[in-house]
């Protein structure tokens, strides 16, 4: 009966694990060789799994040298788990990167590691294309001569992109207010700056307008401003979110071709 029992307990435990979304795998610390992988590990990797059963971490990672292995080891030992990014190779030879939470078990003065593996393929993916998209962003940006904003209107603190330096003449680092921005608008713009911003609301969050700015040196630039407002339910301005793209070049041409 007791026979039968722990029979039974290992039956409905390996089926628990067969029905995993992750890769599971038991390894002799010792040899690294591996003890028991479930279904999903073996789909996954292309073996079957007395293919798996006769292999070692080493043949499935290629990252697995003796001195990460080791690394391993000690984290284990000093936090109790491990907790990494690799990549695993299929039967085939091609490869898919993996994210690796190891336990160490130890039964009998004997030491094993149980790994959960999971397929991160996909966040992998989605975070390149959003790398690409930041990288064609900040392209075009730079090429565009424009910077991005944020005004924040509790404390009335505008935060801008590094590119508003080569706009403004002011380091991106440099502090600047709602008010000390408008203080720059050429004179004879502001009202009609004032008048834009004093007609957003939330039906109307939309702001685009072209006006003056003086740098620094003196200098006279033209700015295009394209932004959003928004309000809270009560329907009070809280912040700002927009782009700034100096267009003088083009202000320049207008005035030639008029």
């Amino acid at each position: 009966t007791e026979r039968k029992q722990r029979e039974q307990s290992f039956d409905l435990f390996r089926n628990l694990l067969d029905r995993s979304n992750d890769s599971l795998e038991i390894i002799e610390a010792a040899t690294r060789r591996f003890l028991y992988v479930n279904d999903k590990a073996c789909r996954e990797l292309g073996y079957s799994r007395e293919e798996l059963l006769s292999l070692t971490v080493q043949d499935i990672n290629p990252n697995a040298t003796e001195a990460t292995l080791m690394d391993v080891a000690r984290l284990c030992n000093h936090a109790g788990f491990a907790l990494l990014e690799s990549v695993h190779r299929r039967k085939d030879g091609s490869v898919f990167p993996v994210e690796i939470n190891i336990k160490p078990v130890t039964l009998d003065d004997r030491r094993y590691y149980v790994s959960v593996c999971r397929d991160i393929t996909e966040r992998k993916q989605a975070q390149q294309a959003l790398s690409d998209s930041e990288e064609r962003l900040r392209l075009a940006v730079e090429a565009g001569k424009m910077f991005a904003y944020t005004w924040d209107a509790a404390t009335d603190a505008i935060v801008r992109s590094g590119e508003s330096s080569h706009i403004l003449g002011i380091d991106a680092e440099t502090s600047m207010t709602g008010q000390q921005a408008l203080a720059r608008i050429h004179p004879d713009d502001r009202n009609r700056v004032e008048a834009a911003l004093g007609a957003l609301n939330p039906e109307h969050p939309q702001l685009l307008v072209t006006y003056r700015m003086y740098r620094p040196d003196g200098s006279q630039i033209w700015v295009e401003r394209c932004s959003r407002a928004y309000f809270d339910d009560a329907g009070n301005l809280v912040r700002m979110v927009g782009m700034v793209a100096d267009v003088t070049p083009r202000k320049h041409a207008e005035e030639v071709l008029s």
